[in-house]
């Protein structure tokens, strides 16, 4: 009984030996006909996802325009600015309006506090004007008004604006909040506007005209005929405009060009152009010089000067050229030219004269021993028996005048016998001589106040 029991616990213990052999599964030892698995390859790891092209943003969509007409032309207002200005479009205005634009919440405002003010918030306008309207406005002030484009039929355009602030609000306060949106209608109105509305409409081309002093002055020149002026130079003295059309020379003075202050301490050395307006006590110099061939200098009759600077558009035009061309077309017209064989010197002043009314007088001028010097006579028949004689040397001063302080005169008196006899009257005599806008010669003693006495060619 012992003996079975003993042998029923060795069987239980190789059962549970055989169950523990199960539950793992050693791999064979590799031999020559059973090599050794190689390892399983690595897997890769997986390729990371590309990332998603960013989205190109959504274009902004294009800014609506206003766009107000009136007479066959068009005034763009951009959309930012859309329920905060008045556009009015007048019909057949007779001032040539044709665009007002003011901001309402001025407009408002003023209203709002009792103004009565017409013109509260007023930006600008835009108004179609005639050639004579425009030749008006260039011969005064243009505060206000300026032009900048033309249609070729005879129509100019001019933008009108505030010389003032038409900002208004019921408050500092509220003055300030707006204070952006002012600006930027200020920013629009001052600049793209009239771009835009030059861009927009068929057939105009751009056109300005400065309104400075020189400005002004020519204008009146060419589109008033009480202007009084004179041109010289040194080659024949001062000239009056006649024989020649001063209107194209003058048009080129006043259009691609500004008239702005000079920045120059000192005037340019050298000759000059001078354009005199005697009967408002001032003239106009152009220099001739290299370098300063744009710069002009305006002198009263105080002596005070003031320069001025051309900037022309092409960069190439000078103002003392065209002055310059000008008063050699005005020279030609009346006579005067270069000396050639067998022809009068090119120097007016030079040769004989005689006196106008009775041919009594008769002046001889000839060129002096020392260069640009003079030296004159003038021989006056008193009476048979008595002869006035002046001499005297002179110089050219910058409006070509022939200019002597040493004037003698020497009264001859003959006696019946054919002699002569000599007194002297007086030394250091002093006055000048200058051509008027005819070609005549013009004595002005100062020893004796004559008065002015004329002469022609003898």
């Amino acid at each position: 009984m012992k003996r079975r029991s003993v042998l029923y616990t060795v069987l239980a213990l190789l059962l549970l030996l055989s169950f523990a052999a199960c539950g793992t599964s050693a791999a064979p030892a590799p031999t020559a006909e059973t090599p050794a698995e190689e390892p399983a390859p690595a897997e890769e790891p997986a390729p990371a996802e590309e990332p998603a092209p960013a989205e190109e943003p959504a274009p902004a969509e294009e800014q609506e325009e206003r766009v107000f007409s009136n007479d066959g032309l068009r005034l763009t207002v951009p959309e930012e600015f859309d329920g905060q200005l008045l556009v009015e479009t007048p019909e057949n205005a007779p001032d040539g309006l044709l665009f007002s634009v003011t901001e309402l919440a001025s407009m408002e405002a003023a209203k709002e506090q009792g103004y009565d003010f017409d013109g509260s918030g007023w930006l600008f306008s835009i108004a179609r004007i005639g050639e004579e309207r425009l030749h008006e406005l260039l011969c005064a002030d243009m505060s206000g008004v300026s032009l900048f484009a033309a249609d070729g039929q005879g129509n100019y355009y001019i933008f009108c604006h505030p010389t003032d602030v038409r900002y208004v609000r019921a408050d500092s306060e509220k003055m300030a909040e707006d204070q952006e949106q002012w600006a930027a209608l200020c920013d629009w109105a001052y600049g793209p506007a009239a771009e835009r509305f030059l861009a927009d409409n068929e057939g105009l081309t751009a056109e300005t005209r400065g309104n400075s002093e020189l400005d002004v002055l020519f204008a009146r020149m060419a589109y008033q005929d009480d202007t009084v002026y004179t041109i010289s130079t040194l080659a024949f003295g001062p000239l009056e405009p006649t024989g020649v059309d001063a209107h194209p020379y003058l048009e080129r003075l006043m259009t691609g060009v500004r008239y702005e202050d000079s920045g120059r301490t000192e005037a340019p050395d050298g000759e000059y152009v001078v354009l005199d307006l005697p009967e408002e006590g001032r003239r106009f110099d152009f220099f001739l010089a290299e370098g300063g061939e744009n710069t002009s200098r305006e002198v009263w009759g105080d002596g005070e000067g003031y320069l001025f600077e051309a900037v022309f558009e092409d960069g190439e035009t000078t103002a003392s050229g065209i002055m310059e061309e000008w008063y050699e077309a005005i020279a030609a017209a009346q006579g005067y030219s270069a000396a050639g064989p067998g022809e009068a010197s090119d120097d007016p002043m030079l040769g004989f004269w005689s006196e106008e009314i009775a041919g009594r007088g008769m002046i001889e001028i000839a060129e002096g021993t020392e260069p640009g010097s003079y030296v004159i006579q003038i021989n006056w028949g008193n009476s048979a028996a008595e002869m006035y004689v002046w001499n005297m040397t002179a110089a050219a001063d910058s409006d070509g005048r022939l200019v002597y302080h040493d004037g003698t005169l020497t009264i001859i008196t003959f006696d019946e016998d054919g002699g002569e006899s000599d007194a002297l009257q007086y030394e250091n005599g002093s006055g000048l001589f200058y051509l008027n806008g005819e070609g005549k010669l013009v004595w002005q003693d100062d020893t004796e106040d004559r008065g002015d006495s004329i002469f022609i060619r003898g």
